[in-house]
């Protein structure tokens, strides 16, 4: 597993890449620089979080992987009352 870089909390929110099984999967975590994301090629999956994925899409970008998770925190983690839904973009 390796960082992929974060400008802020890197503990709380980096970015990460995990090579498991032949698979390359990147998880944004909470970052809001599109940075590290972007510059990873040929991935399997990204797990990226919806604000993420509308500053990519606003900046007319694109992510290079097979499929693009948008992926929240469940709402536990979140506090009372919070609504994560989760969707898949092929």
């Amino acid at each position: 597993m390796s960082p992929g870089g974060c400008a802020l909390l890197a503990l709380l929110s980096g970015a990460y890449l995990v090579e498991w099984s032949g698979l390359r999967l990147f998880f944004t975590g909470d970052t809001e620089d599109p940075g590290a994301l972007l510059a990873a090629r040929d991935l399997d999956v990204a797990f990226v979080s919806p604000w993420l994925l509308r500053r990519i899409v606003d900046d007319d970008r694109r992510v290079d992987a097979r499929r693009v998770v948008v992926s929240r925190r469940v709402s536990a983690q979140l506090g009372p009352g919070s609504r994560c839904p989760a969707a898949t973009l092929p």
